[in-house]
């Protein structure tokens, strides 16, 4: 009787699980948001008749340069579409920050990653309860770090979202931070998994092989995030786990195209 009423609570629990997954989805496809803006006036920028009436592509340009030297996020790549408009990007993006630090941060999903970046450089990343980032978001901002105009914070879609669900999305996600930041965060509960091992032996590999990598030598920092265990030695041997865990993954190869460095 006991073993028969455990199944049925969690049968329960995976049809109010599903259910919310559902009403999440539908409400997400029914929300308008900034974004969504943004990207018909993109498509417009690409499509618009030969002469346009009420919006021309150097209005676009200047609207868009406005927005984002005012240190608002704007969407870099499409979640949704899987769509990145980097001749768009390209040419509305002020072109007075000439020399960027790219700062990114990717972890599983929901581990806080757009409020970790909010509360260091001050962004303004939306974030609510249950929310979750699409694709990838950036935010320009001055700086006077000697060397560079300014830096672009890079807000990311968590890998292994229950949504998606998609490991070839989750890679190039991946890879495409390694490839074009100076900084990488890596946003963690206090846990390096299986998965999250297997992504970033994969890109930090890839690097080496294909060599296209903007930033030569990317630094690392790991962040220890939503841990509730307030001992700092807990936390340290976290750190010396996940560092070992991470050591093992070059092995064998010539080069380690990342260091790592504790935050």
């Amino acid at each position: 009787m006991m073993a028969s009423s455990t199944k049925l609570n969690q049968h329960s629990l995976t049809d109010i699980t599903d259910q919310i997954k559902n009403l999440e989805e539908e409400l997400a496809k029914k929300t308008i948001s900034l974004e969504i803006c943004w990207r018909e006036l993109i498509h417009f920028y690409y499509y618009q008749p030969k002469n346009p009436i009420f919006i021309t592509e150097d209005k676009i340009d200047d609207v868009f340069s406005k927005f984002t030297t005012d240190g608002l996020p704007f969407e870099i790549i499409d979640g949704d579409n899987i769509h990145f408009p980097v001749e768009f990007l390209s040419k509305a993006i002020p072109t007075n920050h000439q020399r960027i630090l790219v700062v990114s941060v990717i972890g599983p999903q929901s581990t806080g990653k757009s409020t970790l970046l909010n509360m260091l450089f001050g962004c303004s990343f939306a974030v609510s309860a249950g929310r979750c980032t699409k694709g990838i978001y950036g935010t320009l901002l001055d700086c006077s770090i000697p060397g560079y105009d300014g830096i672009l914070i890079l807000d990311t879609e968590g890998i292994s979202g229950a949504v998606k669900q998609d490991p070839e999305y989750d890679r190039k996600i991946f890879l495409f931070c390694m490839a074009t930041s100076n900084i990488v965060l890596l946003n963690l509960k206090g846990e390096l998994n299986q998965e999250m091992q297997h992504l970033l032996g994969l890109s930090a590999n890839s690097l080496v092989e294909l060599n296209t990598n903007i930033v030569q030598t990317p630094t690392m920092f790991i962040v220890l995030n939503q841990n509730p265990d307030a001992s700092r030695q807990n936390h340290e041997n976290a750190f010396v786990n996940i560092r070992a865990n991470v050591s093992k993954l070059f092995v064998g190869t010539d080069r380690n195209p990342v260091s790592y460095t504790h935050l």
